[in-house]
Order: C-alpha cells, then structure tokens, then sequence
C-alpha cells in the first residue's frame, strides 16, 4: 500500500456496509463482528517519530463464510499530558497493510 493510504473499510466504527474479500458478499459489520486495538511501538524515537501499531478485525457474517479479516496500520503515536500513568492516542496513518486475505491466497503468500 502506498505511504498514508486509507483502508477505509477496516479502519471504521461499526456498524458499516462491507463487502467480504474471502467470499464478495454484501453485509453489515457491527460489533460482534469487529474487534480493533492499537499498542505503542515501546522502542524509543525512531526516525518515524513515537509510533504505534493499529489492528482491525473481521469475522464475515456470512454463515456460509466465517473468513476473517485483518489489517494493520502503522501509525504516529500522540501521547497525552496530565495523567498519572502515559496515555496516549495512535494519531496519522503512516503505512497500512492488509494480512487477511492476502491476494497471494492459495499459492504460499509472498
């Protein structure tokens, strides 16, 4: 994916209109379905910056399918001022990557 590029369809809250890349049925994810979390990359400054990794996942509800989604995202970590303990926010997108489905499925990947 290029440097920025929104992953539109996973990196919203539900419930959203969706398409299945497993098996191209129309449906709606609501929270059942999704489960999405962030965490910061603890590695020091980087010459990103601070950074976070974002993950969204998908179960299709299709009952003929199940097949789950995932995505990643690379990201800008913002933290937050005044707390007790860090608190922070993943703030831009700097690279997204789509793991499931892979669009070398069924050969072995990349």
């Amino acid at each position: 994916m290029t440097k920025g590029a929104p992953l539109i369809e996973h990196f919203k809250t539900p419930p959203f209109e969706w398409t299945c890349g497993h098996c191209s049925v129309k449906s709606v994810i609501t929270p059942e379905h999704y489960h999405s979390g962030y965490t910061r990359l603890a590695v020091g400054e980087t010459a990103l910056g601070e950074t976070a990794l974002v993950y969204t996942a998908m179960a299709c509800p299709n009952p003929d399918c199940r097949e789950l989604s995932l995505a990643v995202r690379l990201a800008d970590y913002k933290a937050s001022l005044g707390h007790a303990y860090p608190i922070g926010t993943a703030g831009e997108a700097i690279r997204d990557w789509v793991l499931l489905p892979d669009a070398g499925e069924g050969d072995g990947g990349p």
